[in-house]
């Protein structure tokens, strides 16, 4: 965009310098050749250049200074190291990781593209922390005197036992980082949480619900069939209790200090291409797609900053991850913990 002002202020510049024109800026430099009659040579060819065009020198003058005036406005500071060849992003997965930073130097697009990081308004009285100008900034802040809760109930208890082991690996990198590690419960799945989303998924596809039906899987069209089933009463209900859920996970966690928490990303390792159910939390012959978004699903029903980062690999040799959520409006502190599991 830069650029392009510039070429165009240039342009501009010469056309009007090479037009017939009584501005006195005009007469000063520019040399006017026999242009229907008319002839006109400025003072500056006249007394200086002796009869030499130098239009385009004071063209060349403008857009430098322009240029230059415009490129104050980028931040080169924000871009970061550069990126790491492929060949180091290829290296096998292990725990705890190599002192090699490609995960942080994606850590820092993230954090370089989220943009500032301003609380909002309504909820400034809750943070209690001083807000951070950008996200990059908590890259280095660590996650000393700051208080991690785990999830155990559900999300720790319906997970293979070989993904809990490197998870609670990398929950003791964060204790030996100086955090404080205390068992705590979201109280997941909440009451009717099945039906959180239903208006919101009708309201996203309806242009194209029924006529599209069959190509759409099966799961999905359970739960399109749902919706036209849904009355105006029954979205509200179901809204309010997202809402009702969200206020009081929140102020139960902010009573108790808790500033992150964490749970495996995944519960079991990835099924088989073709696979339609799997084993989870009890049942057997759960939705495949629910059980592979079991423990994900409670931070968008909460709208809250999740994140996650890669702490070594199951018994199939198959990456797995920590899910580090924060509270409202606290990304900067999934990326602080991020940071420490990442280098």
């Amino acid at each position: 965009m830069a650029r392009c002002t510039i070429i165009a202020l240039a342009v501009l510049w010469y056309v009007i310098a090479h037009s017939v024109s009584t501005d006195n800026v005009t007469k000063v430099f520019m040399i006017l050749f026999n242009m229907g009659g008319f002839s006109y040579t400025g003072w500056f060819p006249r007394h200086v250049t002796n009869g030499v065009d130098y239009a385009w020198l004071v063209g060349l003058a403008v857009s430098g200074v322009v240029y230059y005036v415009l490129s104050l406005s980028i931040d080169t500071a924000s871009e970061g190291p550069p990126s790491p060849r492929a060949s180091e992003n290829c290296k096998p997965s292990r725990w705890p990781p190599r002192r090699t930073r490609p995960a942080r130097n994606r850590l820092v697009r993230a954090a370089v593209s989220s943009g500032p990081h301003l609380p909002a308004p309504h909820r400034s009285w809750l943070d209690e922390r001083p807000p951070v100008k950008t996200s990059r900034n908590a890259l280095d802040r660590g996650v000393a005197g700051m208080t991690v809760g785990v999830a155990e109930r559900y999300f720790f208890e319906h997970t293979q036992a070989d993904i809990v082991s490197r998870v609670r690996a990398a929950v003791d990198v964060l204790r030996d980082a100086g955090a404080h590690v205390t068992e705590v419960d979201l109280g997941w799945p909440a009451p009717g949480e099945a039906d959180f989303y239903l208006s919101e998924e009708g309201a996203a596809v309806g242009d194209h619900w029924p006529s599209r039906r069959a190509d759409l899987g099966a799961d999905v069209v359970r739960e399109f069939d749902a919706v036209t089933r849904l009355t105006g009463v029954d979205a509200g209900c179901a809204r309010q209790r997202r809402i009702e859920y969200q206020a009081q996970t929140e102020e139960r966690l902010r009573s108790d200090g808790v500033d992150l928490i964490v749970t495996p990303t995944q519960a079991l390792s990835p099924p088989l291409i073709g696979a339609t159910t799997a084993s989870f939390a009890g049942n057997p012959n759960e939705d495949v797609t629910a059980a592979m978004l079991g423990m994900t699903a409670v931070f968008n029903a909460l709208g809250w900053p999740a994140i996650s980062v890669p702490c070594g690999t199951d018994a199939m040799g198959l990456p797995i991850g920590i899910q580090i959520a924060a509270l409202p409006w606290r990304e900067a502190d999934c990326l602080a913990a991020a940071a420490v599991l990442a280098i």
